[in-house]
């Protein structure tokens, strides 16, 4: 089964591309300089933007081979990858970049490094400078000369030094200068940037977690921790953006020895960095943390509660923040990593496992629904009530939004409801008969694509059938197809397509 979807997402494919067409010329690019701090009312306006998005009838990349490489939400922005035309070498053909906005410009870019949830913004390295680009209004502004251009080394990387919110307000980046890092704040909606002071640390990378609000997490290594004599990161890092293929589904290169990493809370007032050992999420006033001995903790005010020792090891998969309740895997536990929900109370052994990596998964902190598939039957764990509500054997759910799933069963796609009550019974029913090929499924922010059906994820509606070789699907339930599907892939050009 190979699930895709557009970036950005934690299971994704993502862009970076290529195009006949010339990009724009410099002149075009707007230089941008940190400024003062801005205002503390933020303007709502880039969230509530009127969407701007792809024409159907517009050809998205040249004919012939074709490499998609992700999409915005909102279809405001595609990127591909394509041969570039007289550039042939001993090895083949080399694959360019690029990225097709709204307005119809194609923009040569040399890597997309990080793009808005909202599915306006991106950042992207074009002409040897990262520029901020808006999708919608088609315009691009050059961020600051020394951003520290460095990724972790390897193909499938999210790079490490740009983060948006996930509201499309604001975006945070690192400048490398003087040999120092400092963290730069932009908001979206005036272009004003705060600099931060230089930071006595080497940073790993830097993310928004959490949500309502979300904390500005700069990681980082600020001590000799392993007795070499120098500051080292568990990872390598290098300015290759690496192979013409999706980059934001993060798949690390192998690990290197180095020095422990600590998370920093970056002060979004000053844009100082200021250390947290142990942090990991906040839960309104409510802190998680995780103790030198792996133990995950629960801090309200002075005090701190054990969630769970040291001998699970505990490794976040989902919260629900209204009901302060965890899913966590023990990963420490050899083989598959069993699950447990922690609640302000209690813990819940589910009975369940999975193949789990180690890594705090912080992406889905408002959920209410999260499904397992524990040997061969389909249950989803109900984060709210503090159940797990088995869906019955050969099931396979393909998708959770609120409390409404969607699950394959043989050839049936099944709409399955549960309700809020944990007393009240899971109510399913048929969506569609005859699925013929239900390895086909394509994830969208709202919809979802399977066996070229486009089904709303939250409410089981149905809208009609799309053709064979379906790649994305927007908010608006418009996929994106390409021209044909061969036995070496899609062939350009793709476009847009709405469902009948």
């Amino acid at each position: 089964m190979c699930f895709r979807r557009a970036w950005p997402s934690s299971a994704a494919c993502l862009v970076l591309a290529c195009a006949s067409a010339n990009p724009a010329p410099l002149s075009s690019r707007v230089e941008s300089a940190p400024s003062a701090p801005p205002p503390a009312a933020v303007d709502a306006g880039v969230a509530d933007a009127a969407e701007v998005y792809l024409d159907a009838a517009q050809g998205i990349g040249d004919a012939g081979p074709l490499r998609w490489l992700g999409a915005s939400a909102t279809g405001s922005w595609v990127a591909v990858c394509q041969p570039a035309p007289g550039l042939e070498s001993d090895a083949g053909a080399r694959w360019q970049r690029t990225v097709v906005l709204a307005n119809g410009s194609a923009l040569r870019v040399s890597e997309v490094a990080a793009a808005d949830p909202r599915g306006r913004f991106l950042v992207a390295l074009r002409e040897g400078r990262f520029e901020l680009i808006d999708a919608e209004q088609g315009t691009q502004v050059l961020l600051a000369a020394d951003v520290d251009a460095r990724r972790v080394a390897g193909n499938f990387v999210s790079h490490r030094s740009f983060a948006f919110d996930g509201v499309g307000r604001r975006l945070a980046y690192l400048i490398r200068r003087a040999g120092k890092t400092r963290v730069i704040i932009r908001t979206l909606a005036s272009g004003s940037e705060l600099l931060g002071p230089p930071l006595d640390l080497e940073p790993l990378r830097l993310g928004f977690v959490g949500a309502s609000p979300e904390t500005l997490v700069l990681y980082g290594v600020a001590q000799d921790t392993n007795g070499d004599g120098k500051r080292s990161l568990p990872a390598a890092l290098s300015r290759d953006p690496g192979e013409c293929q999706a980059a934001d589904r993060f798949v690390a290169s192998a690990p290197i020895a180095g020095d422990a990493v600590q998370p920093h809370l970056v002060n979004e007032v000053t844009a100082v960095a200021n250390p947290a050992p142990g942090f990991v999420l906040r839960f309104g006033a409510d802190q998680i943390l995780r103790d030198e001995r792996d133990r995950l903790l629960r801090r309200v005010g002075s005090s701190e509660s054990v969630l769970a020792d040291e001998d699970c090891g505990a490794r976040i998969l989902a919260a629900n923040r209204k009901q302060k309740a965890l899913l966590v895997a023990c990963y420490k536990t050899p083989g598959r990593a069993p699950l447990r929900l922690l609640g302000s109370q209690q813990s819940i052994e589910l009975g369940a496992d999975l193949a789990f990596a180690g890594d705090d998964l912080l992406s889905q902190l408002d959920t209410d629904l999260f499904a397992v598939h524990p040997g061969k039957s389909a249950a989803l764990v109900d984060l709210g009530q503090g159940v797990m509500r088995a869906l019955g054997d050969d099931r396979l759910v393909l998708s959770v939004r609120g409390r409404f799933a969607l699950v394959r069963h043989g050839s049936r796609l099944l709409g399955v409801s549960v309700p809020a009550s944990p007393a009240a019974q899971v109510a399913e029913r048929v969506l569609v008969e005859g699925l013929a090929n239900v390895a086909d499924v394509v994830l969208g922010e709202r919809h979802l694509v399977v066996d070229g059906h486009v089904v709303d994820r939250a409410t089981g509606r149905v809208s009609g059938r799309v053709r064979p070789g379906a790649l994305s699907v927007d908010v608006h339930g418009r996929v994106l197809v390409a021209a044909e599907v061969t036995d070496a892939g899609p062939q350009g050009p793709l476009r847009y397509e709405s469902p009948h």
